[in-house]
């Protein structure tokens, strides 16, 4: 099973990546989660599952930076599920934050 996984540098992807050292890593310089393209960019690298655990978490820079945290956490998260669930071709997760 090929699994993907957002969010390079967070500790869900960071200790996955310790355990399935095979995982396919999205990290946001190669794949931004505002790009409407996103989803299609993902699909080429084929995986089962995909794992969303991207998003802006400091909360310094969230107060600094709120409509790019809006455009990144909720309109890119749900850009890119609506786009992936649509394939039919993939499973997406999104752990929860809250």
């Amino acid at each position: 099973m090929r699994i993907a996984i957002t969010g390079k540098t967070g500790l869900l992807s960071t200790e996955l990546q310790k355990i399935f050292p095979e995982i396919i890593v999205l990290d946001s310089y190669d794949y931004d989660i505002t790009d409407p393209y996103l989803a299609r960019k993902i699909m080429i690298k084929d995986p089962d599952v995909i794992i969303h655990a991207g998003a802006i978490t400091d909360s310094n820079f969230v107060k600094t930076n709120p409509i790019l945290t809006i455009n990144t956490n909720i309109i890119g998260t749900d850009r890119k599920s609506t786009r992936l669930n649509s394939s039919h071709s993939q499973q997406s997760r999104m752990p929860s934050s809250a």
